[in-house]
């Protein structure tokens, strides 16, 4: 957490990775709280490049490539969470490795997963919907 004029906040940097069919990457948690972007949070001295190369090796066994100067998306969730979500390349990977906190992933259309009852998209890409929508349409 940092801490700033007597409040906390949670800062996380958040990857938006699409395959060739224009899906988006998602991690499903292992509470089952459903699908989220991959990322976590940044630690203290780390770059957001540093951060979202620790977290999607953490998450996934995969390696950032390439990462947008500027985030995409700035996402403020219940006044102490802060996702600065950045469009992102990972070097291809065969399979995904499962972790701690991730049971699965995979490349998934934000309609799909809005759908889906029982696990669709998780708290924060439920509240933001609308941000993944519009960014699916301009990258097909």
């Amino acid at each position: 957490m940092r801490q700033s004029r007597g409040c906390q906040y949670r800062v996380s940097a958040k990857a938006l990775i699409t395959d060739q069919n224009h899906k988006l990457l998602f991690v499903e948690e292992n509470k089952h709280h459903g699908f989220e972007l991959p990322g976590g949070g940044i630690e203290i001295g780390e770059s957001v490049f540093e951060a979202l190369q620790r977290e999607l090796s953490e998450e996934l066994g995969a390696k950032l490539v390439g990462l947008a100067a500027a985030p995409a998306y700035v996402w403020f969730i219940g006044g102490e969470v802060v996702w600065l979500i950045y469009e992102a390349k990972i070097a291809e990977i065969s399979e995904f490795a499962a972790s701690v906190h991730i049971a699965g992933a995979g490349y998934y259309d934000v309609n799909e997963l809005l759908n889906r009852q029982a696990d669709g998209l998780g708290y924060c890409c439920r509240l933001n919907h609308r941000d993944l929508l519009d960014y699916m349409k301009g990258a097909a």
